[in-house]
C-alpha cells in the first residue's frame, strides 16, 4: 500500500498552557505521592503537577 502526504493536515497546537497563579510561572514539575515499588516498578499514587519556581522558594502551588 503506498502512502501519501495529505496537504493541509497541520500538526495539533495546545489549547492552554499551564501557568502559576501566583508567580506567573510556567516551568512545572510532575511528582508522584504514595508510589508503591511491585516487582522492581513504581506503581499507583497520586500525579501532582508543581510550579518549578515556585517549588524552588520552599512553596507548594498544585497546578493541575
Amino acid at each position: 500500500m503506498m502512502l501519501h502526504l495529505v496537504k493541509g493536515h497541520h500538526k495539533r497546537k495546545a489549547t492552554a498552557l499551564l501557568e502559576c497563579p501566583r508567580c506567573k510561572g510556567r516551568e512545572v514539575v510532575e511528582t508522584r505521592i504514595g508510589v508503591q515499588m511491585i516487582d522492581g516498578r513504581p506503581t499507583r499514587g497520586t500525579k501532582v503537577l508543581l510550579c518549578a519556581n515556585c517549588h524552588r522558594n520552599g512553596e507548594r502551588v498544585a497546578l493541575a
